[in-house]
């Protein structure tokens, strides 16, 4: 009795790995466009979370607390860029845009990076944020933002991420065009 060899010809395997390459292609973009979105919310909810714990901290401890873009996780810099991160300190001192000696730093945000994720601060005194002992922002009469994108955000896209934090402590998060 003679049997029959059941499997794939050449000609089948060679049309099923062209559909699938095609299938491929046509997923790979997508796969960046999403793993890049990510980033930017995941970025997002960093920010905002830094900036809710800091005004909860300010009115449970009723001592001002200020979050401030860091590169060494000790020292505020003077940069509106928060790529490298930002940290949240008992500002005792102060001069919300330095840690001083008496100052406690609470907590500390690792930023994107160069992992494609652009932060920066806009508003006067960008480089931080700080809250008073009653959860208002300081200054109280300026609005402070904080746009975070992706590096291939293409102008005019709603895809830019702004965080504003306004006179009375109130953190808002919307969807701004890409510039």
């Amino acid at each position: 009795m003679q049997t029959r060899n059941q499997g794939f010809s050449l000609f089948e395997l060679m049309i099923g790995l062209s559909i699938m390459s095609v299938l491929v292609a046509l997923a790979v973009p997508s796969f960046q466009d999403y793993g890049r979105s990510t980033r930017v919310i995941a970025t997002q909810n960093d920010v905002v979370t830094a900036l809710n714990f800091a005004r909860n901290e300010a009115i449970r401890r009723s001592t001002p607390v200020t979050v401030c873009a860091t590169s060494n996780f000790t020292a505020c810099t003077a940069s509106t860029t928060w790529v490298d991160g930002w940290m949240a300190f008992v500002d005792n001192g102060g001069a919300a845009s330095a840690v001083d000696a008496g100052d406690e730093i609470l907590q500390s945000w690792q930023g994107p990076g160069n992992n494609g994720v652009a932060v920066a601060a806009t508003g006067p005194s960008a480089a931080w944020v700080q809250f008073t002992a009653t959860g208002l922002a300081n200054p109280t009469t300026t609005n402070k933002s904080v746009l975070i994108q992706s590096h291939s955000c293409a102008s005019g896209e709603l895809r830019r991420l702004r965080i504003t934090v306004n006179g009375i402590g109130a953190i808002r998060n919307d969807r701004v065009a890409c510039t």
